[in-house]
């Protein structure tokens, strides 16, 4: 029985590292694409703020 609870928690462990890993690296990507549509959207508030008006 000892066999089986050591393979179980073997395996569980192992589990555990690729789901950390995992969650980890959503998280990261998460910010990055947070970060990356701020700084879009700052950028384009930036032009159409620089840019003139144009009438019609």
């Amino acid at each position: 029985m000892t066999s089986h609870l050591g393979a179980l928690l073997d395996w569980s462990f192992a589990d555990l590292i690729f789901l950390g890993i995992g969650i980890q690296q959503y998280v990261s990507i998460s910010r990055d694409l947070k970060r990356t549509k701020a700084r879009e959207r700052a950028d384009a508030d930036a032009d159409t703020q620089s840019a003139p008006e144009e009438r019609l």
